[in-house]
């Protein structure tokens, strides 16, 4: 496979009268400011709307000092990064994942800073716990890691942290992801560490046998970051890596495709479901015609996007979560997506799945919260990524044009507490999905005004975070 889009990431020392300051930087540092818009369930704070706001059938604007350049959607937390490079929380912080103190009542459930010094240029989330990248390439982390017994601790045994702790690496780091409970990092020299949970596989460094609690070592084996060792005749070098809720991709210089973890319904890529616990070269991903940019992978699915603006999906295939129409069954390689145009990126949550064409549509799933529609029609005939439920065609007001592609779209999928509605079926294929230019959810027939997540008109799509253009509120 040839890499016809190699990822720039460098490092920049800037001239300083008192010292040389190490800046790094990577494709997937956001720079571009905008606003934050929320829906979904908020039970436990993650909409930032306030302790009394328990969900939000229609997006609702979250009142934030700044405008913000990232937002990541964890199990039950919001992280945003503005366009400062300062970090806001809200949600649950059981664990601490919120990096604050939350002893008043009620002040989880609006967005609060994240005392850090530090200038972040990216932030990553999970189940329990956050991360933040500096511009200088050091890694800070707070909340914890769990397994299937429950904490594991974060950088020590048992021990979770409220407040950002520092990652102790000896090298730049200039990308950070998060799967349900690990953390992944690419450094500038194009290596893997990883840290967390490794039951499945998921940090590519713990033989199966010591993946229950680190064995003999105990959890200092799986929480302290240790670089992942890759089988190759030369030095091997990653310039990106994704993670899935358990499993690992990672992209080499080379444009070769490299992946561990959880494989139970193929999400991976191999032909076998057992687990890889060390790296592997995903041969299904070999063509000579195009190379990968961009992965996302659910809970049991992944979807790919390569050089040529196609997007792929393999894995789990039950609730229409490819995207490949009814009657798909599970697949072991990538599988193109019918009827999509020209991808620029791609997003997963649980069992749903997003894509964005360069032009700014958005395709993914109509999921209606629960008790909005307890009867609807079955909505009209359309081609497009069907991720659960009706994907379906958002119309922004006035028809002005959006800039989607540069925007991010976070959806934790079922974490939405989103259900099918009764008698409206399961939609298997893509719906476009236009978010416009305050990316407010409102049915494209303005003149129906119904209060509803969609109408009989054109539909919404149930996403939890969706980060808004400044230029399109313009």
């Amino acid at each position: 496979m040839s890499a016809k889009r190699g990822a720039k990431k460098s490092l920049v020392l800037e001239k300083s009268p008192e010292r040389k300051k190490l800046k790094v930087c990577h494709p997937s540092h956001r720079t571009q400011p905008g606003l934050v818009l929320v829906l979904g369930q908020g039970d436990v704070g993650q909409l930032g709307l306030g302790q009394d706001v328990m969900e939000r059938k229609k997006p609702a604007l979250v009142q934030l000092p700044e405008l913000m350049v990232q937002v990541e959607a964890g199990g039950m937390h919001t992280v945003c990064l503005s366009e400062t490079g300062k970090i806001y929380t809200f949600g649950c912080n059981d664990e601490g994942a919120l990096g604050r103190d939350t002893t008043e009542e009620g002040s989880e459930c609006s967005p609060g800073a994240v005392e850090l010094q530090e200038r972040v240029v990216q932030v990553s989330a999970g189940d329990s716990h956050t991360a933040a990248l500096t511009d200088d390439g050091r890694v800070f982390i707070w909340g914890s890691f769990r397994d299937n017994n429950g904490v594991i601790g974060l950088l020590e045994p048992m021990k979770k942290s409220t407040i950002p702790v520092l990652l102790e690496l000896n090298v730049p780091v200039v990308k950070i992801a998060s799967g349900n409970d690990h953390l992944v990092m690419l450094t500038v020299d194009g290596e893997l560490f990883t840290c967390g949970c490794g039951e499945q596989g998921q940090l590519g460094r713990v033989p199966a046998l010591f993946s229950n609690r680190g064995g003999r070592k105990g959890l200092q084996r799986l929480l302290v970051p240790q670089r992942v060792p890759v089988r190759s005749k030369g030095k091997m070098r990653f310039q990106d890596a994704f993670c899935g809720a358990y499993f690992t991709f990672a992209i080499t210089r080379e444009g070769h495709i490299y992946g561990f973890g959880l494989s139970n319904y193929h999400q991976l890529g191999t032909q076998g479901t057992e687990p890889c616990f060390s790296p592997q070269n995903l041969t299904s991903f070999k063509n000579s015609t195009k190379s990968w940019v961009g992965f996302s992978g659910g809970q049991h699915h992944t979807i790919c996007v390569d050089s040529e603006g196609k997007a792929y999906s393999l894995g789990r295939a039950e609730y229409g979560r490819l995207g490949l129409g009814e009657g798909a069954e599970e697949k072991s390689t990538p599988t193109v997506i019918p009827d999509l145009p020209n991808i620029s990126s791609v997003a997963c949550g649980a069992s749903v799945g997003y894509a964005v064409s360069s032009d700014g549509e958005c395709w993914g799933p109509h999921l209606p919260l629960p008790g909005l529609c307890p009867s609807l029609p079955r909505a009209p005939s359309h081609t497009g990524l069907g991720l659960s439920s009706f994907p379906m065609l958002l119309q922004p007001p006035g028809g002005t044009s959006p800039e989607a592609a540069a925007a991010q779209c976070v959806s934790m999928g079922t974490g939405l507490g989103l259900s099918e509605p009764s008698g409206a079926g399961q939609r298997t294929k893509p719906w476009p999905c236009f978010y416009g230019s305050s990316l407010w959810a409102v049915c494209s027939a303005c003149s129906c005004k119904k209060d509803l997540l969609w109408c009989e008109h054109r539909q919404h799509v149930g996403v939890f975070a969706l980060l808004a253009l400044r230029q399109s509120m313009q």
